[in-house]
């Protein structure tokens, strides 16, 4: 019988997971093309990577930042508009703690990201028609 026995480094897991949330956007350029996620899209990679942070997150505040950093600064400030003020991360000791904050970063980010996409729309709509021209030969 073999008994296997896993070490590993804690500060390397809670370094990587950092990295890779710090590398999610919700706007990616891939080959040329333009890639958009939902604000739930952005949320849903989150929520990936947070069962491998350690349950004490006294050693990591960085869900919300990172998900604030992750979205386009319209989003950003149409958020902060919208009434959401960041949590004090001093008190987000433990990963339901920092998972609550996402989730409600999350709600106010869907709110406004709908906001911006319905004005888009509106100012869409209300352009004239455009004019082409015609040459006959």
């Amino acid at each position: 019988m073999c008994v296997c026995v896993y070490i590993y480094d804690s500060q390397k897991i809670l370094s990587d997971v950092s990295l890779a949330l710090s590398k999610l956007k919700r706007v990616y350029i891939v080959r040329g093309k333009k890639i958009t996620l939902t604000p739930d899209d952005l949320f849903g990679s989150f929520t990936v990577f947070s069962p491998l942070l350690s349950s004490n997150a006294m050693s990591w505040y960085f869900l919300v930042t990172l998900f604030s950093y992750a979205t386009p600064l319209e989003l950003q400030k149409t958020v902060k508009l919208g009434g959401y003020g960041f949590p004090d991360i001093s008190t987000l000791i433990t990963s339901l703690l920092q998972e609550q904050a996402l989730q409600t970063l999350r709600v106010h980010a869907v709110i406004s990201f709908n906001l911006l996409l319905r004005r888009t729309v509106e100012s869409v709509e209300s352009c004239p028609p455009l004019l082409t021209t015609v040459y006959l030969h």
